[in-house]
């Protein structure tokens, strides 16, 4: 990182912010999908997309993409959000494995 110019402590505080706000954002966008508002589960889907954009998790950017485009149509929203739910998961696994904790 400091070959680029990235000050390590700075880079793990970016990465705890967005561990944190992808825990909050998670049980906002479950409360959503399950209350089946459409337009809030693809608000929070977005938002949470570019937060795993940021933090370099493109699978998981590209499975909140698709669960947003879901909501939109009302169509395969259980599906989409179980897969993003799945890359969810596994990139809060890498980080905490980063942090040297447990989810």
């Amino acid at each position: 990182m400091q070959d680029v110019g990235v000050d390590a402590a700075t880079f793990q505080g970016f990465l705890e912010t967005a561990r944190r706000e992808l825990d909050l954002m998670t049980g906002e966008l479950e409360q959503a999908v399950g209350g089946e508002e459409r337009e809030q589960a693809a608000r929070i889907a977005r938002t949470l997309g570019s937060v795993c954009t940021s933090v370099g998790a493109h699978r998981a950017a590209a499975r909140a993409r698709e669960l947003a485009v879901a909501c939109g149509m009302d169509k395969g929203v259980r599906t989409a959000h179980a897969a993003f739910v799945r890359e969810r998961d596994h990139l809060v696994m890498l980080m905490d494995q980063r942090f040297g904790r447990s989810s």
